[in-house]
């Protein structure tokens, strides 16, 4: 192997470490329940779920970075998801089934890699007490995960991470690989597999927690390099508890705290949010969001939202901090996330009756 592709391995391989243990994650992680347990699928009052995040990623930063310039179009990241409960139930407590599709795909700039992922989930709501609300449910998620890597940006200026030195100059590139040349990239199954309990505590609280295992499978994620030897890496085990409760504290506010912590390979991310919602049109079900969130030893999260009927919209920002953040300025990505639950009502057959008038 040259030398050139040699050094352009090494690099790929460990910026495929460091981005592979991040994985893909969302700030406004509510916003795509599919992403983070399977068991989310078909896990809520309504028809059908719609309901997406963008995630644009230090977007704001231009030549901002200290010790260089940073090309950043694109770093972002699209998850769309739908999923539904299906339109019967099973026994007497009225068990469920739910079923979903969730479509990923992360953009990472100046190496190139682009990761996608499509996934299918199915899940089975046990019914524990229909008064209270309160179930037990088990879910699944089956797909295809793609990697691949992209050298043109990579054999243009405006296309690199300038800093003190790059190990990957515009010949080694260039000798490696171009547009139209076979790129690195791997491919392969994916398995998940999560729980989920939530239930009523009274009237005005609701509870929900739940656990799962993503990238089970664990596929292999090397980089397929023409006329060379593939190096092995395969794709951590990820676990992720999530929990949240909702508090109704008058008629105007509720509150809703939420907690998500993952962990893949060894690294670990830990982030607590906090919601306040406000009634603001009762006629119109207009509700006002605003919170915080913090990502422990990363950034601060200001959190701002609408609900609108059966529409929920919400916009976030991570303002870095920490020693990232200082060479960042702070600066870091913004979300936007929308989500609508649909209801489809059954056609009611009345049989017509004919009174007869007293006298």
């Amino acid at each position: 192997m040259k030398l050139a592709g040699l050094l352009t391995t090494i690099c790929l391989v460990f910026g495929s470490l460091s981005l592979s243990a991040q994985d893909l994650h969302n700030t406004l992680y509510d916003y795509t329940p599919l992403s983070i347990n399977p068991a989310n699928a078909g896990n809520f009052l309504g028809s059908y779920r719609l309901g997406g995040v963008y995630r644009d990623q230090f977007s704001v930063l231009g030549s901002g970075v200290e010790g260089g310039t940073l090309n950043t179009q694109d770093l972002e990241t699209y998850n769309i998801a739908i999923d539904a409960p299906l339109p019967f139930v099973i026994g007497k407590k009225g068990h469920w089934i739910g079923a979903g599709l969730n479509l990923q795909n992360d953009k990472s700039g100046s190496l190139g890699q682009e990761t996608s992922l499509f996934m299918l989930a199915a899940s089975f709501n046990y019914v524990i007490s229909s008064k209270k609300n309160t179930y037990f449910t088990v879910g699944v998620q089956g797909g295809m995960r793609s990697r691949s890597y992209g050298f043109n940006g990579l054999a243009s200026t405006e296309e690199s991470i300038t800093m003190s030195a790059n190990p990957l100059d515009d010949n080694a590139l260039s000798e490696f690989g171009q547009a139209g040349d076979d790129a690195p990239g791997a491919d392969g199954l994916i398995i998940n597999a999560g729980v989920k309990f939530r239930t009523n505590i009274d009237k005005k609280t609701h509870f929900h927690i739940g656990l799962a295992a993503l990238n089970i499978t664990r596929p292999n994620q090397s980089l397929n390099q023409p006329e060379s030897d593939s190096i092995e890496f395969r794709l951590p085990l990820r676990v992720n508890i999530h929990a949240g409760l909702r508090r109704q504290l008058n008629k105007k506010w509720t509150l809703n705290p939420t907690l998500f912590v993952s962990t893949i390979g060894n690294q670990n991310q830990a982030a607590v949010q906090v919601w306040g919602e406000y009634l603001f049109n009762k006629e119109k079900e207009i509700d006002l969001r605003v919170g915080l969130g913090h990502r422990l030893g990363r950034d601060i999260q200001p959190l701002i939202g609408i609900n609108f009927g059966q529409i929920r919209v919400a916009g976030s920002y991570d303002v870095r901090m920490g020693s990232l953040g200082k060479a960042l300025n702070n600066r870091g990505g913004w979300e936007l996330g929308v989500s609508y639950v649909g209801v489809i009502f059954k056609k009611v057959d009345v049989p017509k009756v004919i009174f007869c008038p007293q006298f």
